[in-house]
C-alpha cells in the first residue's frame, strides 16, 4: 500500500480515486490564526452586496461570525470553499473552479462597478491581484485581514522514505515543508493543489529536476 503525506489544515476533502490503495497520513505544517477583531468589529455587513470567500478556513471564520444573516452573494474560491456553505444550506453565487484569485477574477469582471459593494476578508498574506484589480475599476469595497497564516514544525518529522507522494495545498505548505525538510528523495511524487502551489514550488531549484510534479 502507498503511503501519502497531507501537509495541508483538513485533509477529510482528499479523495482516492477508485482502486487506489492509499494510506494518507497528515501532517499539518500551517496554522491559521484568527484577526483579534471580529469582522462586524472591522464593517458594517449590512452595507455590503457581496463577498469574497478565499478558502475552507476562512469560510468557517464567517460561518462562525453568522454572515449569514446578510444578503450577501457569496464568490468562493474552489469547491471545497463552496462545499462549507453548502454543508450548512447557505447559498453560493459563484464557485471558482480554478483554486486562485485568477479564478475567480473573470467573475468579478462581469460585475458592474457602480451597482455592488464588495467586501473582501482575506489572509495577511495573500497576494495582491483581486485587491489591486477592484481598487483600478473603482468598485465599492472594503479589504481586511481576517486571519494569519503561519508555519510550524512538529517535534517529530516522519521520513520520506516511508512515502510515496506529498500534497502541497498552499504556497504556504511548500515554505514551511523545505524550512523542515532539507532535502528530499527522487521518488516521491509532488501534488499540488492549484496553479499557485504548484508555481511556488517549482520555483524552488533542487525540486525541478528531482521530482515528478503535478497538479490537482
Amino acid at each position: 500500500m502507498e503511503h501519502v503525506l497531507y501537509l495541508g489544515l483538513d485533509p477529510s476533502g482528499y479523495v482516492k480515486k477508485e482502486g487506489q490503495r492509499k494510506q494518507l497520513c497528515h501532517l499539518p505544517l500551517i496554522q491559521v490564526e484568527k484577526s483579534s477583531l471580529s469582522l462586524r468589529d472591522q464593517c458594517d455587513l449590512s452595507l455590503f452586496t457581496h463577498i469574497i470567500v478565499t478558502s475552507p478556513r476562512s469560510a468557517d471564520f464567517l460561518i462562525e461570525e453568522n454572515i449569514m444573516e446578510f444578503p450577501l452573494a457569496i464568490m468562493a474560491i474552489g469547491r471545497a470553499t463552496a462545499a462549507r456553505f453548502l454543508s450548512r444550506g447557505v447559498d453560493v453565487a459563484v464557485t471558482a473552479s480554478l483554486e486562485s484569485q485568477e479564478g475567480l477574477l473573470p467573475y468579478i469582471q462581469e460585475l458592474n462597478p457602480k451597482k455592488v459593494s464588495i467586501l473582501y476578508p482575506r489572509s495577511s498574506s495573500a497576494r495582491f491581484l483581486i485587491a489591486s484589480y477592484l481598487q483600478e475599476k473603482g468598485f465599492n469595497h472594503q479589504v481586511m485581514d481576517l486571519y494569519h497564516v503561519k508555519g510550524i514544525t512538529p517535534s517529530h518529522l516522519p521520513s520520506l522514505e516511508a512515502f510515496s507522494e506529498v500534497i502541497f495545498t498552499s504556497p504556504s505548505t511548500v515554505a514551511s515543508f523545505f524550512c523542515a525538510y532539507k532535502s528530499i528523495p527522487s521518488h516521491l511524487l509532488l501534488t499540488c493543489i492549484g496553479p499557485i502551489t504548484e508555481q511556488v514550488l517549482r520555483a524552488i531549484p533542487h525540486v525541478k529536476m528531482e521530482c515528478l510534479i503535478r497538479r490537482f
